[in-house]
């Protein structure tokens, strides 16, 4: 199980999902409003740990 915290928005992390046509409220409601499936994301090669979210908006 994964524990959300919350969200840090900063200007490197911001501009990818706008990109995509997503906004912040569309991206907060997902985990806010229902069921999320959470898993590791295991294509990234950094040393930060990562994660993909699934849900519906």
């Amino acid at each position: 199980m994964v524990r959300f915290d919350g969200f840090q928005w900063d200007d490197g992390n911001w501009p990818k999902c706008a990109k995509h046509g997503v906004s912040r409220e569309e991206i907060e409601s997902l985990f806010l409003s229902g069921p999320v499936a959470v898993y590791p994301a295991a294509e990234h090669g950094g040393a930060e740990e990562r994660f993909l979210a699934i849900g519906q908006s």
